[in-house]
């Protein structure tokens, strides 16, 4: 009997230090296998960041800054990675976020990921009245020299003002098929018909697009017309001058130029 109290008390002892210890009333330091694994290191975050950069692979122009927040599950030895990544220059911005997971494995001291992420657009930063506003640009072509300056952008009505020179060269040669080539008489007209040698003057633009996909200046200037003996196959005899400018991603700027529609 005294035997079987005993073994009852030593199981009851055995029971109250292992609640002790489990309440933490007992200062002792068992050591945890995953005690500091409970957050990826710095290499394994460094090739996030670079497997991400390479697989948007935006231009050597466009610079980037990135921040990261750990998020471990010290029960399941897991790390989630929030990535916030910003691609930036002169004309604009793009952030994304892109969240992943790993998984720590002891018997390898290795992390692997177990939830893979894709890098979601969070932001768009278009600097267009920075770019264009006050600004001239000039362009010069076998069809002629080009010269634009904006004011007084207004992004409420989404409106800018161009004041613009075109210097029509006259010379152009036309193909005609079979390796031959000749030359076409051209000239061009203003907006009211009258042949010119230049077009000049100041237009209120409309700005097409918005900040979720591209903006985009397109104006007609005047008119490009060509007088040949034959008519040659495949070429138009008449087209509209139009300058343009397309600002197709916030990081991806386009100065304006001229050129001919011919509508087809």
């Amino acid at each position: 009997m005294k035997k079987f109290i005993d073994n009852l008390v030593g199981v009851a002892v055995l029971v109250l230090v292992a609640y002790l210890v489990a309440t933490n009333l007992f200062n002792i330091n068992i050591k945890n296998p995953f005690t500091g694994k409970s957050e990826v290191p710095e290499s394994v975050v460094a090739e996030m960041v670079a497997d991400t950069v390479e697989e948007l692979n935006y231009n050597d122009n466009v610079d980037y800054t990135w921040e990261i927040t750990h998020t471990p599950n010290r029960e399941l030895h897991q790390d989630t990675l929030y990535l916030t990544l910003v691609f930036e220059n002169e004309s604009g911005s793009v952030t994304y976020q892109k969240v992943q997971t790993y998984q720590y494995y002891k018997e390898n001291d290795i992390w692997e990921i177990c939830e893979y992420g894709d890098a979601n657009i969070t932001d768009m930063q278009w600097n267009l009245e920075d770019m264009i506003d006050g600004k001239t640009f000039q362009e010069d072509s076998s069809s002629g020299s080009f010269t634009v300056t904006f004011s007084d952008l207004d992004m409420q009505t989404q409106t800018v003002t161009a004041t613009y020179r075109y210097v029509y060269y006259d010379a152009h040669d036309v193909y005609y098929g079979d390796g031959a080539w000749g030359n076409a008489d051209y000239y061009i007209t203003d907006l009211n018909g009258e042949q010119v040698n230049e077009l000049n003057g100041t237009v209120r633009c409309d700005i097409e697009g918005d900040e979720t996909s591209f903006f985009r200046i397109e104006e007609v200037i005047g008119y490009q017309y060509c007088v040949s003996d034959m008519y040659i196959v495949g070429y138009a005899q008449t087209a509209d001058i139009v300058f343009q400018l397309i600002y197709r991603w916030p990081t991806e700027f386009s100065e304006p130029s001229v050129g001919f529609d011919t509508g087809w």
